[in-house]
């Protein structure tokens, strides 16, 4: 049986947490910065921060451009989604 933020708050609704906010807290997060900089070093670090960047950034314009084309075919043909 899956843990819902509704067993976490202790039965409350509406004050529940993420799973991940109540696993993750600040000690936590520290400790795994600090095994992240141990394992790639910190002449690494930026050079992985610029590449999840871009790479967030080619992910956004692929959602927005496939966005786009779905509109676009949409305007273009409205009838067949309204047979289905």
């Amino acid at each position: 049986m899956p843990i819902t933020t509704r067993d976490i708050s202790g039965g409350q609704e509406g004050y529940g947490t993420t799973m991940i906010a109540t696993v993750f807290g600040a000690p936590e997060a520290l400790i795994v910065l600090v095994v992240i900089l141990v394992l790639f070093g910190g002449s690494q670090i930026p050079k992985m921060a610029r590449n999840l960047g871009q790479a967030q950034k080619e992910f956004k314009k692929g959602l927005s451009d496939g966005q786009k084309s779905a509109d676009a075919s949409e305007a273009k043909n409205p009838e067949s989604e309204r047979q289905n």
